[in-house]
């Protein structure tokens, strides 16, 4: 894993991560585009994480990360998130389950599609999000 990806990496990292992004960012209604993440991980709102593989060093995922600040406590968010057999790159949610520990977060939180539940079955489906978008001028 190579992150967080700081603004002086970002020309170098960005474009190996953003075709694993690209989807999750559509899924989640491009509420986010690719240079929207790039100023928000210039600014340390969101972080950026590449995976390699440890032999090939072919990049296999990439994630961008956020902490969200709530009144009682925050939340480890792992925003956005994408990549090729998931079994190469999943093991690094432990990682970041310690770094949300270690910085005081009282929960970690991936959002996504129902799948994830297969893949993280520690993890409880507490809620799904259902969104309705809105067009400008539309009651």
């Amino acid at each position: 894993m190579v992150g967080p990806i700081w603004k002086d990496r970002l020309d170098e990292f960005l474009p190996l991560a953003i075709p694993f992004l690209a989807p999750a960012l559509a899924a989640d209604g491009n509420k986010v585009g690719v240079e929207d993440l790039r100023g928000l991980c210039e600014s340390g709102g969101m972080q950026l994480w590449v995976c390699r593989d440890a032999v090939s060093k072919e990049v296999v995922a990439a994630l961008v990360t956020e902490v969200l600040e709530y009144p009682r406590g925050m939340v480890f968010s792992l925003a956005f998130c994408g990549g090729e057999q998931v079994e190469r790159w999943a093991p690094w949610i432990a990682f970041f389950e310690d770094l949300a520990k270690t910085g005081g977060c009282m929960a970690m939180r991936i959002p996504g599609r129902k799948g994830w539940g297969r893949v993280f079955p520690e993890y409880e489906e507490r809620f799904r999000v259902f969104e309705k978008p809105l067009k400008r001028g539309e009651p």
